[in-house]
């Protein structure tokens, strides 16, 4: 009989492999873990720096590998509705767009959890930043030479908000101090909606670069989040003031339909932050716990950290679609009514008049 032994003399090596590859192959099995779940969210632009630190905190008690991919809330929308890309969580800067591009198809319900205004974003290297406090903002940002940017409301709610800011400061400010004009001058200034940058992130990118813009319309979270300057615009007009949905209503803006992108009629509002689970879901249950989590107080406490109304009452226009687990931190509402606490200045803006 051959033992084992001669059958290895001369052949140290094989020996050594025959013994241990099955040995290691085996503790590889014992150690090995499955892989987590993947959590796809497509974010707002605007949200991605308060949803990195929510989604940090969820992975703590969630196993989860978390995957936020930002963009302008519409072009999350279609990516939803025209690709058929999917995503566990959508979240966006307007409900309107929830509403408008994918309901009931898409999404059947959502909540608003925050609000923001519009403001205007600057540095010291800005022309006429040293007189922004003293003059009147649109006349400042409208000289010859200035740079200004606004987004692209076919991609992202920033443009078309802005736009419904212009509007409402030519009603607020009288004709001698250039009410009227000025929704015509800032578009003279930021060019077609169409043609404008996509989203409000790259804006800030443009006013941070050296040789980039002087000025952009931005929301005041981002603007605090990059540590800028931020000129805060009347509560008349900046659509962050709960208690002027009225005034902000008698005011639209309308966008007729190009090449790839759907037109739209908007009326001004509150601006409301709104998040979903798509019907398309690849794990509904992760989406509906991120949710949850989200409206838990230190999930508000943590997007309220990074600058954003967080509502202290989430709110919502359909309560019974709403995923039960939700219900009970949301309350029912046909308009953005929730109380939405005061915001004081941050070192480095100032009010217009």
């Amino acid at each position: 009989m051959v033992s084992n032994r001669s059958r290895t003399r001369g052949c140290p090596a094989a020996w050594v492999i025959a013994v241990l590859c099955p040995m290691s192959i085996l503790a590889c099995c014992c150690d090995s873990k499955p892989d987590k779940p993947q959590l796809r969210v497509f974010v707002a632009d605007s949200l991605f720096r308060p949803f990195n630190a929510l989604g940090k905190a969820f992975e703590k008690t969630h196993p989860v590998e978390l995957v936020q991919i930002p963009s302008g809330s519409v072009l999350a929308a279609r990516k939803i509705r025209e690709n058929s890309d999917q995503a566990d969580v959508l979240a966006v800067a307007d409900c309107f767009v929830i509403d408008k591009l994918l309901r009931p198809q898409f999404a059947d319900w959502y909540v608003c959890f925050a609000t923001n205004e519009i403001g205007i974003v600057y540095t010291d290297a800005s022309k006429g930043a040293a007189e922004l406090t003293t003059s009147k903002w649109w006349e400042i940002l409208g000289r010859e030479g200035v740079r200004v940017a606004a987004a692209n409301p076919y991609h992202d709610p920033c443009g078309y908000w802005t736009e419904l800011c212009w509007k409402l400061a030519d009603r607020h400010y009288p004709p001698e101090q250039g009410g009227g004009r000025i929704a015509d001058r800032m578009r003279t200034q930021c060019g077609e909606g169409a043609d404008r940058r996509s989203d409000s992130e790259q804006l800030l990118q443009l006013v941070e670069a050296a040789g980039g813009v002087d000025y952009a319309f931005v929301y005041r979270s981002q603007a605090l989040q990059h540590n800028l300057a931020f000129h805060r615009l009347p509560p008349e007009i900046n659509l962050g003031d709960v208690s002027r949905v009225d005034l902000y209503h008698q005011v639209e803006i309308e966008w007729p339909a190009r090449a790839g992108s759907t037109g739209f009629k908007k009326q001004g509002d509150l601006i409301c932050y709104a998040i979903t689970v798509p019907r398309n879901a690849r794990r509904p249950d992760l989406g509906i716990a991120y949710i949850e989590f989200l409206l838990t107080a230190e999930g508000r406490s943590l997007i309220a950290a990074q600058h954003l109304n967080a509502l202290d009452h989430p709110w919502t226009s359909d309560p019974d679609r709403v995923p039960g687990s939700i219900r009970s931190s949301v309350i029912a509402l046909d308009t953005p009514a929730a109380i939405v606490p005061a915001t004081t200045s941050a070192p480095g803006e100032h009010h217009a008049r």
